[in-house]
């Protein structure tokens, strides 16, 4: 089996993963994925990896990439490390003062928040994008008229990520 097959092999097996609901909205929980983790792969190489691919999915549609906002990734970051470590449940909870916070610095009309987490994969950012862009609500936020991003990522003791995305509309 060649690198390609592999690969479409692991985004199908992610596509029968379980979606759960969470506040009404759906989050992609996607649990073994079947390959090693790469050691060597920091949480900042993650955080650019999923901005660089929801980009290229912007681009490959006609749609103008998004712009990193550190702001919004340093809200992104807390709410990932505090569903990681059991602070907050996993979900949206707190988002109203997430986006208070990034408004104290940006003006904006809009925001939106995708959170996932995930766990045994080599590459958990292919997984995580992968996984939201094969959620209809979830790929409407990427695809939505959105001007900044922000990104977060954290992994717990177990060796789950958790991952929050903050949109921004200008």
């Amino acid at each position: 089996m060649n690198k390609k097959e592999n690969g479409f092999l692991k985004v199908l097996r992610y596509f029968l993963l379980t979606c759960v609901i969470s506040i009404g909205l759906i989050s992609i929980v996607a649990t073994g994925g079947g390959g090693e983790e790469d050691a060597e792969i920091t949480l900042l190489d993650l955080e650019n990896r999923i901005y660089n691919l929801v980009n290229q999915r912007r681009t490959q549609i006609g749609l103008e990439e998004l712009n990193w906002r550190e702001i919004i990734a340093v809200q992104c970051r807390t709410h990932s490390q505090d569903m990681a470590e059991g602070r907050t449940d996993y979900g949206h909870g707190g988002f109203s003062e997430r986006i208070g916070n990034i408004r104290k610095e940006i003006n904006f009309a809009s925001a939106s928040e995708l959170v996932a987490y995930n766990i045994g994969y080599a590459d958990p950012a292919v997984a995580v994008v992968t996984g939201w862009l094969g959620s209809t609500w979830h790929r409407e936020q990427i695809e939505g008229d959105y001007d900044l991003i922000g990104v977060g990522v954290f992994k717990n003791g177990q060796g789950i990520y958790y991952f929050t995305q903050i949109l921004i509309c200008l």
